[in-house]
């Protein structure tokens, strides 16, 4: 089931672009994930970062298209509270870098509890 509008945030063994492109042309639906390094990707260009509270921690927020997608993604790498570094993967361009790389980790952690 798809809710329309909704933000998925999915495990990097779920990237399937030609899957999420779809979902999002249907019901709008986006995703976020962390990036894998076997993905071929280009970038396209550099987006803004603005200096708001929301994206401390936020490195580059890339527009990038992927081989297997006709539609536009981005990628963001970030620093995570604990000073790692992180790179995530969506097809969401209406949120601020800084508020997908919030989700993705608390994602993670969530994750990460037993």
């Amino acid at each position: 089931m798809t809710i329309e509008n909704a933000l998925y945030s999915v495990d990097r063994g779920f990237i399937d672009a030609r899957y999420w492109d779809a979902r999002k042309q249907k019901y709008q639906a986006t995703m976020i994930t962390r990036f894998k390094s076997i993905i071929a990707y280009t970038p396209v260009t550099s987006l803004p970062i603005a200096n708001l509270p929301c994206n401390e921690g936020v490195i580059t927020d890339r527009e990038v298209t992927l081989r297997l997608s006709k539609q536009r993604w981005r990628r963001i790498e970030f620093i995570g509270p604990e000073g790692e570094e992180y790179a995530c993967l969506t097809n969401d361009f209406s949120l601020k870098p800084g508020e997908l790389a919030f989700i993705y980790h608390r994602r993670w952690n969530e994750k990460k509890v037993p």
